[in-house]
């Protein structure tokens, strides 16, 4: 069943609807989020972030599902599958529902078939006080094969719930955000229908502002479903929200098999502002693609056209080094503008400390609404990155564990979200593996017959697999052309702040290696930065000298107005572009490494030679870590091996492009110890003992897991 809204307000759930678009010379901002105006205590011991299907919000009324346990490869004798789980003590004195799902395992990990769906069995609802539970769990497949079992425990929400937020006092046009969305515990088909109403309480008395009714039985009610109300009758004096929520109860006799958690979320009171030239901000982050395969950079295939455009309206910032060649510590300093050293984050069970703002929730502060749509895989929602972020997609595909990237998609996805909420000044991230390994791009675009900067006498496997990711290049420039081409037609391209770059590169063999996260030579760390806004922006700015993606926080909120957090150890970069050599001296920029010792091979061995992806050999040492450090300037590069212990490398970029030839010598090697002992003080041995630092094992599904491990970022 759709909304209903009373008749004296305007319920907008499109702009298309009279009424609902702000004056040309305006801007909708979130000024207040209504999960901060309900009094403490009223929801204790509860996420206030909660995902429902992909899509992860702040919300009111998540539930916390508990870890009882997983096994894999459970043979099936005959009968069913009986199973014996303690109860945690944090789960409380309240009574819980147990979710046990199932499916027919794989072989070493690996689904039989890759469509292979979790099974939701029916769920056991554990009277208040019990101290453990008994499942007798019905085997869904053939005996003699095996399956997967994964059992989680949470709290009974409540079937009637009322929360009331404190008075606030609204503007002239204030209008309500609020989406609204039923969580099944157990098999959606058997999950209760919820009815939801949002009133607003004044001195006069109670409006209903919103009535809705979801069914999870019914596909159309799955997900979250978004709401715009008006609010112009309630301004100017102060009003209380009420959330109530009534799940309907079992059929008399019978016993539920599921059970529904209703979810109020990010509900936020935006008002009008002046536009008063403000831009908003896309953030494209292209995973995995190296600056050179850029033709702007310098790429000598037409891979780019799109870009290069792009850097002809915009500026190009010639040498940007990620701090980093990995998806999640690269991106975590991307979007904290601090380095590695300091963030910590360098493995999936880190966590950004919360003492780190984050870009979406400075931008949020400040009146924009943020999203972000980032393809399963390494920005990871529980190493923090939603924070900020009322929207959070990780776009999962229907394999989950085949790592190709889903550009258009995941584009497409964003700008569904930015078509919901036209008029209002938004930050808008969206993270692609497109370019990742494995390279398997359409044939359309499966063109090109030479590899750019492949040796002569390289191998077969690497310039076949160098012409393959040279096409995934220019599939995602295409995606990205046609995203513009909506951006343009929804009336926002002129006035927002578009940021292309990549969290690091990719190595094709230049030294030894396939892949990255082994090492830290330019083909891993030089990545491209493209910044376009007209009238904010100069057109045809080429920035020489190096810079980092650390740089990207301080620069977009420069060129946005807004001041930046007082820890970041990046710069802004808009003197350069006014002043692209600039005159003062130029600051080294920092890089490192800490991973496994891997040794990877390349395989063509799919689909007939038109996909690229790699195998794991051995690991070279059991248990090997490799760490590297090194800093930069203008001319010369430090490469210092910490573990295993190494003899130090030195370059001369400017002669020496390529790291051929280790100059390491007593005339330069002080200057880099010097460097790297700067970047090493930026280290805070305190962000290791935050309780919130770390993220427990747990928290990292088996699905998830899978994807990684295609990937390559796991064993």
């Amino acid at each position: 069943m759709r909304a209903r809204a009373v008749a004296s307000l305007a319920l907008c759930l499109s702009w298309a609807a009279p009424g609902c678009r702000p004056r040309t010379d305006a801007v909708f901002e979130p000024v207040r989020s209504l999960l901060d105006e309900v009094p403490a205590g009223t929801t204790p011991d509860v996420p206030v972030t909660c995902a429902v299907d992909d899509v992860i919000r702040p919300a009111l009324g998540c539930v916390a599902d508990v870890l009882l346990g997983q096994e894999t490869k459970v043979r099936v004798q005959g009968g069913p599958v009986r199973r014996r789980f303690e109860l945690p003590r944090s789960l409380g004195p309240g009574p819980v529902v147990v979710q046990p799902v199932v499916r027919r395992a794989g072989v070493d990990g690996w689904l039989l078939d890759d469509l292979e769906p979790w099974r939701a069995l029916g769920a056991r609802l554990v009277r208040r006080g019990a101290r453990h539970v008994k499942l007798a769990l019905p085997p869904v497949v053939s005996i003699g094969e095996s399956l997967d079992l994964r059992v989680t425990a949470s709290r009974l929400p409540p079937a009637k719930s009322l929360t009331g937020t404190r008075p606030v006092v609204l503007g002239p046009g204030t209008v309500l955000r609020v989406a609204v969305a039923v969580h099944p515990l157990g098999p959606a088909a058997g999950a209760p229908r919820v009815a939801f109403r949002l009133v607003a309480q004044t001195a006069p008395g109670r409006q209903e502002l919103l009535r809705e009714v979801l069914d999870p039985a019914h596909p159309e009610n799955a997900g979250w479903h978004e709401h715009r109300v008006e609010l112009g009758a309630l301004t100017g004096r102060p009003v209380r929200f009420f959330f109530s929520t009534r799940v309907r109860p079992c059929p008399v006799g019978r016993r539920c098999r599921a059970f529904s958690a209703p979810l109020w979320g990010a509900p936020q009171i935006l008002e009008p502002r002046p536009r008063a030239g403000r831009h908003n901000l896309l953030l494209i982050s292209l995973d995995t693609l190296r600056a050179d395969h850029v033709g702007a950079y310098g790429s000598r295939l037409p891979t780019t056209p799109v870009l290069d455009a792009m850097a002809a309206e915009g500026a190009l910032f010639e040498q940007t080094i990620a701090p980093f060649p990995a998806t999640l510590s690269s991106h975590a300093s991307m979007l904290t503008g601090v380095y590695p050293r300091r963030h910590g984050v360098l493995g999936m069970f880190d966590r950004i400390p919360r003492d780190i703002p984050m870009l979406a929730e400075i931008l949020a502060h400040h009146g924009y609404q943020s999203a972000a749509v980032t393809e399963d895989g390494m920005v990871l929602a529980t190493a923090g990155f939603p924070r900020g972020f009322t929207y959070y997609r990780e776009y999962k595909g229907a394999k989950r564990s085949t790592p190709s990237g889903r550009a258009v998609a995941t584009f497409d996805a964003g700008l569904r979200w930015l078509e919901t909420h036209r008029g209002e000044q938004f930050f808008l991230f969206l993270h692609t593996y497109q370019v990742h390994m494995p390279y398997a791009p359409p044939p359309a675009f499966d063109v090109f017959t030479s590899a750019p900067g492949t040796e002569a006498n390289a191998l077969p496997e690497l310039v076949r697999c160098q012409q393959l990711y040279a096409g995934e290049v220019r599939y995602v420039d295409s995606a990205i052309g046609r995203l513009f081409e909506r951006l343009t037609k929804l009336g926002e391209a002129d006035r927002t702040l578009v940021v292309v770059t990549s969290d690091h590169g990719e190595e094709f063999g230049e030294h030894g290696g396939v892949q990255h996260a082994q090492t830290i030579y330019e083909e891993v760390l030089h990545v491209p930065l493209i910044l376009r806004a007209p009238r904010l922006v100069p057109a045809g700015v080429r920035v020489p000298g190096p810079v980092s993606l650390v740089d990207l926080l301080p620069t977009v909120l420069d060129l946005l107005g807004i001041p930046p957090p007082p820890a970041t150890d990046g710069r802004s970069l808009v003197p350069l572009l006014r002043d692209p050599r600039g005159t003062s001296p130029v600051r080294p920029v920092f890089f490192e490494v800490r991973e496994p010792l891997l040794q990877m091979a390349l395989d063509l061995s799919g689909d007939g030679g038109r996909a690229c992806s790699s195998r794991l050999i051995a690991p070279l040492a059991p248990d090997t870590v490799i760490e590297q450090v090194g800093a930069r300037t203008n001319a010369h590069k430090w490469i210092f091996h910490l573990q295993p212990v190494g003899l130090p490398e030195v370059y001369d970029l400017e002669h020496d492009p390529h790291e051929h030839h280790n100059i390491a010598g007593p005339d330069l090697l002080p200057t880099g110890e010097r460097l790297v002992e700067e970047y090493q003080a930026l280290a805070t041995p305190a962000a290791d003992r935050r309780p919130d630092h770390k993220a427990p094992p747990a928290t990292i599904d088996e699905e998830t897991t899978k994807k990684l491990r295609a990937l390559g970022y796991v064993q």
